[in-house]
């Protein structure tokens, strides 16, 4: 008998054997859930909400340097002159606002009618206004002359830009206690 109860220990300790037990037979199956329940889906928003593009200034098309020609004519009951193809310059900056100056040469001739005899003359213009964001200019033209205390007062000039060409109109007048002469003109710049 002994050795009866020795084999069985021996068996009920080797790790390879198996002892049966009377009534419900033991349950080996793992019920362990390995099941990796962890959320692997990236939630995180990659979307770049960042506002990279600045907001461009509506009146950044019209910025830059124009250049062309303008023309001024001058009539009264005395005389009518003429300046053609004056040099003009015009600038417009971010602001909107404009600056420019032409360059007119008078050649009068001399004669009865002539301010101040016959030669040749440069007459300066000089150009100031804004253009709103429509493209609309506004502003004045100032003719200097030095013409025995003749002068031109300033012109209100009004035009319009799309950017690439820029066109304008002016008008005004000479008053003085023995004349008046109504001054105007236009202009086509190209920038």
């Amino acid at each position: 008998m002994r050795t009866i109860f020795f084999t069985l220990a021996l068996i009920g300790c080797s790790p390879s054997a198996s002892v049966a037990v009377e009534g419900t037979p033991a349950d080996t199956t793992d019920t362990t859930d390995t099941t990796d329940t962890t959320d692997t889906t990236d939630t995180t928003d990659t979307t770049d909400t960042t506002d990279t593009e600045e907001e461009s200034s509506p009146l950044e098309a019209y910025v830059g340097e124009y250049e062309g020609f303008i023309s001024l004519f001058m009539e009264s009951d005395y005389f009518d002159y003429t300046l053609e193809d004056c040099e003009a310059f015009i600038e417009i900056d971010e602001d909107g606002e404009l600056t420019g100056e032409a360059t007119c040469l008078l050649d009068y001739g001399g004669g009865w009618n002539a301010w101040g005899g016959g030669g040749d003359e440069e007459v300066p213009m000089y150009i100031e206004g804004e253009v709103d964001e429509d493209g609309e200019l506004s502003g004045e033209i100032e003719a200097e002359l030095d013409w025995g205390g003749l002068e031109i007062e300033p012109m209100a000039m009004n035009g319009e830009t799309d950017g690439e060409e820029l066109s304008l109109e002016f008008d005004g007048e000479v008053v003085t206690d023995w004349l008046t002469a109504d001054v105007y003109g236009d202009g086509e710049l190209e920038r």
